[in-house]
């Protein structure tokens, strides 16, 4: 497994057996069709494996696997990265929350 800083998938995921389900990546690209600066795009991939995930993450800003067990519990819509977006601005930029919800908002419309 390689394993990175910008890889944000749970470590408990991984040891509790879930790996060898599907399930969704999330990964974060510099978003190069926007003018604003440090703009993000969010794109969701469906029915993926974690090494597939971290195959395709390998190049991005940030990525992040979600068993699909998990990912039905959480909610999670296909179009709805808030959760993730939120952490990683927070983390990449030191925003509060209020920031990083007001500009996660600001990106997706």
């Amino acid at each position: 497994m390689v394993e990175t800083v910008h890889n944000q998938t749970e470590p408990a995921w991984l040891e509790g057996g879930l790996a060898d389900e599907l399930g969704v990546g999330i990964f974060a690209l510099p978003d190069v069709e926007s003018d604003e600066k440090d703009a993000v795009k969010v794109v969701r991939v469906h029915r993926l494996s974690y090494p597939e995930c971290v195959r395709r993450g390998r190049h991005t800003m940030a990525f992040k696997w979600i068993p699909a067990t998990v990912a039905a519990e959480l909610g999670l819509a296909p179009r709805d990265p808030l959760r993730f977006i939120r952490d990683y601005v927070s983390r990449r930029f030191g925003r509060s929350r209020h920031q990083t919800a007001s500009e996660f908002t600001r990106l997706t419309r």
